[in-house]
């Protein structure tokens, strides 16, 4: 059992870090409507994609889980959206891009979308040799950052 959700909450501050990274328009739209992950991917992140339906796609990404590491959940996560980052730029000022429910519900993507999306992210932060990023990434769920807590 982990008190405070640290591992959340570092999570949070790493998937704002890659968003920037690999998606800067999306990043400042989001950023333009006060949207934090706390706000919009709290369920996602702090249930490992879980509450995206069906159980069935949400185990397959469990998988990917199991076999690299916990840390992909923040990659899929990310992933959805990019996969949908036209849709969520597209949206009028009187109307805010996201809810956290239409990411709950996993935007209408496939999950094998999701999982080459995944993959071509952290290809792209190889790339782009963001190791500190990376290293921040892969350890954040055992060696937590210095962050901020959300719960006193």
């Amino acid at each position: 059992y982990v008190t405070r959700y640290s591992g959340v909450l570092d999570g949070f501050r790493i998937l704002e870090r890659i968003l920037d990274v690999v998606d800067r328009p999306l990043s400042d739209h989001l950023i333009s409507y006060d949207l934090k992950p706390e706000v919009y991917a709290f369920p996602i992140i702090s249930t490992l994609n879980s509450c995206v339906p069906p159980i069935s796609e949400s185990s397959c990404l469990w998988d990917i889980c199991l076999a690299f590491g916990v840390y992909w959940g923040i990659l899929f996560t990310v992933a959805r959206l990019i996969e949908c980052s036209a849709k969520l730029r597209e949206s009028s000022r009187s109307r805010a891009p996201l809810v956290t429910r239409e990411l709950e519900l996993g935007l209408g993507i496939p999950y094998q979308r999701v999982i080459i999306s995944a993959f071509d992210i952290m290809n792209q932060l190889f790339r782009n040799q963001n190791k500190q990023l990376i290293h921040d990434l892969i350890k954040h769920p055992v060696e937590p950052l210095q962050s901020g807590t959300l719960f006193p």
